[in-house]
């Protein structure tokens, strides 16, 4: 028994699919940033820029994967290697670009699992050693490390009399050419034969602590000057200023500090949520709650993070209602299917976006999130007859004998039934319509949001879902 999880992480297998499928519509980014890198013949710094939760990880992992299939090291078989190249070469003839791709051997280094290293510097090489291909010679390379390690942190007993640090010693120009060389040859040796450039990607930089992430970037800075490499920062430039301003204080123009380190600053396109609901079936069965769902991701604007957390909350929390409700007819006994429909999907949908906004609409003092919800539905709300008597009409042009109502009005009235104190509410029965909102609607609610409900669905993944 286990909770169903609908997170896209992002796995080998994953990365692998999501190109195959082109999931999140990005295979034509991914394409012209491999072409990017293909034209650049000098030591260059580049900014991938985008939100937390906007799939960064996601994109410059398909990036690398793209590389490593041009350069023949990736651990897939020679046919799924072919489907990435076959994907790839579609974009490419559609920009009617006629170089071929350069072998680039491509890094991927994890800032934030090692910002508690004192050394950037030999925390990256370091990483480089452990992934770099077996055909390299391991003990020169080690011995190369070992220099450059003794160059950074040079042990004179004489100089810790005296009180001087490492630190100082990096502020000497003779030191840091030096520095400067050995990396050089370090980056040279690790170089895969015939490998034109290598291409080292640095995430999760903007989540490192301030002092870790200022000394790698200015370690880099100083000391990779090697002609065939380019750095890729995949990173939340606004978080980024801030470390930044952290380190340096408040008054510190962070981003021009920023953009003086990067050569380029590219904004990585947004995902096609609507691709990605597609491919996981969200909307495969055309249940109302689904329809409704959806328009809360748009509403919120939800990142493709928040997305997937949404999804697998959602259908977490009501997983047995939706599946004993697949052909959901309206039966006006039953104000689940009406309530679960539209309720349970904005308030996790609120619950995801804002939990200020959550607690206020559950203490009965947001019915505009239900007004804001119904008003931007692209098909109205679903039921909306069910919530009228029989003298009253949505639309007077139809049958102008009947009290005309708003639609707002009486889902905003529902909200208020639901949330307002019982005592206080204008109709105790609590009756709209043809339907009666029992009392314990509200805690059913919280409870179905909070997964503690009849409605929880704790069982093996369900793809039909």
């Amino acid at each position: 028994m286990s909770i169903i999880k609908f997170e896209l992480e992002p796995t080998e297998e994953n990365i692998f699919d999501t190109i195959k499928e082109n999931t999140l519509a990005r295979n034509k980014y991914v394409w012209r940033f491999c072409k990017l890198l293909n034209e650049i013949d000098d030591n260059c710094v580049l900014a991938l820029n985008a939100k937390w939760g906007e799939g960064k990880t996601f994109f410059i992992k398909q990036v690398k994967m793209v590389l490593d299939a041009y350069n023949n090291r990736l651990h897939l078989s020679e046919n799924d290697v072919e489907i990435i190249k076959n994907e790839i070469e579609k974009y490419k003839r559609q920009d009617h670009y006629g170089k071929e791709l350069k072998t680039q051997v491509c890094f991927y280094y994890d800032a934030w699992e090692h910002d508690d290293d004192e050394e950037p510097v030999l925390s990256l090489l370091h990483s480089l050693t452990k992934i770099t291909d077996d055909s390299i010679n391991v003990g020169d390379i080690s011995e190369q490390l070992a220099t450059i390690a003794n160059q950074l942190f040079p042990i004179n007993v004489k100089e810790i009399v005296k009180g001087v640090k490492s630190a100082d010693l990096l502020s000497n120009e003779k030191h840091k050419d030096n520095v400067r060389k050995s990396i050089d040859e370090y980056l040279e040796t690790i170089n895969i034969e015939k490998c034109e450039r290598t291409v080292i990607i640095i995430d999760e930089l903007d989540r490192c602590k301030p002092t870790y992430a200022i000394k790698l970037l200015e370690r880099i800075k100083h000391f990779f000057n090697y002609k065939n490499i380019t750095f890729v920062f995949s990173v939340n430039l606004t978080e980024l200023q801030h470390t930044v301003k952290a380190y340096y204080g408040a008054e510190f123009d962070g981003y021009s500090y920023l953009n003086r380190f990067f050569d380029h600053i590219l904004d990585i396109p947004e995902a096609d949520i609507d691709c990605y609901l597609e491919t996981i079936r969200f909307e495969h069965n055309a249940n109302y709650f689904e329809i409704y769902a959806k328009e809360v991701i748009r509403q919120y604007s939800f990142s493709v993070r928040q997305t997937e957390k949404y999804v697998r909350t959602l259908r977490n929390a009501i997983g047995e209602w939706v599946k004993n409700n697949r052909n959901i007819s309206v039966n006006h006994k039953y104000y689940t299917s009406l309530i679960g429909s539209f309720m349970i999907p904005l308030m996790i949908g609120l619950k995801i976006k804002d939990i200020n906004l959550y607690n206020s609409f559950i203490e009965g003092n947001n019915s505009q999130a239900v007004v804001d919800l119904v008003n931007n539905m692209t098909d109205k709300c679903l039921y909306k007859n069910s919530f009228i008597s029989i003298n009253e009409t949505f639309d007077d042009t139809v049958d102008e004998d009947k009290e005309l109502v708003k639609e707002e009005d009486v889902m905003k009235k529902m909200y208020e039934y639901i949330f307002d104190d019982y005592e206080k509410s204008t109709n105790p029965n609590r009756s709209l319509g043809s339907i009666i909102i029992p009392d314990n609607t509200k805690e059913e609610l919280i409870n179905a949001c909070s997964m503690l409900s009849d409605f929880t669905l704790f069982d093996k993944r369900d793809k039909t879902l």
